[in-house]
């Protein structure tokens, strides 16, 4: 018996798998809501370019197809050849910047700011991505697709680098026993993921304590 359930999931799985011989890739989307105005004093916030820290994956590949007995059939991949930690880090930096701050994209190791500047900056934002990736698990009723993320943030102070304030952000987006798994699917679990990702650091971001900070001299 438990022989048979096994051949009977293991067809279901390759059914719904459908042509998975080759690269599916995957749109990310976001947009921030709404903007604010310009904020006032101390607005520049200084963003290191994100550091991509996954295990299993790097640069655009979010997934491996594979099938019942793990051997992989395909990848997953973004669209465009953008990397995970750009696209996250541009869409940090979009968020930002609808909050009425002013960005600075720089390199680690970035030459220590003028006395002009330094009279301009609030913070220094470091982003590291951990966790990014859409995977495929058997059911009897049919494949369940999930995507996970987990994504490091910490703000520092801009001269300094003292701590101001740091949190881990996880996202999540599953879709259980589905039929057919296509490019579609793979798109709307990535990019469902990445709009629910964003959401949370949208929400985690200490958005009043930056305010403070602005307005000190």
């Amino acid at each position: 018996m438990r022989k048979c359930l096994y051949i009977l999931t293991a067809l279901v799985f390759l059914a719904a798998l459908g042509c998975a011989m080759g690269t599916d890739y995957v749109r990310l989307t976001y947009m921030p809501g709404s903007s604010y105005e310009e904020a006032g004093g101390r607005n520049v916030v200084l963003m290191h370019k994100p550091l991509d820290k996954r295990i299993d994956f790097q640069g655009d590949q979010i997934g491996t197809k594979k099938d019942q007995l793990g051997v992989p059939l395909g990848e997953i991949r973004l669209e465009g050849g953008k990397g995970v930690a750009e696209l996250t880090g541009e869409a940090i930096n979009n968020l930002v910047r609808s909050k009425g701050y002013k960005t600075r994209i720089i390199e680690y190791g970035y030459t220590p700011p003028d006395r002009k500047t330094k009279r301009e900056l609030l913070a220094l934002l470091k982003v590291s991505v951990n966790k990014f990736n859409i995977y495929l698990e058997r059911g009897l009723l049919g494949p369940t697709i999930s995507a996970d993320s987990n994504v490091e943030l910490v703000l520092m102070d801009p001269i300094t680098e003292k701590i101001i304030w740091e949190n881990t952000v996880r996202a999540t987006y599953k879709r259980e026993h589905v039929q057919i798994i296509n490019n579609r699917l793979f798109n709307e679990v990535a990019d469902g993921m990445f709009k629910r990702l964003m959401y949370e650091i949208d929400n985690s971001i200490p958005w009043s304590k930056l305010s403070e900070l602005s307005l000190k001299k």
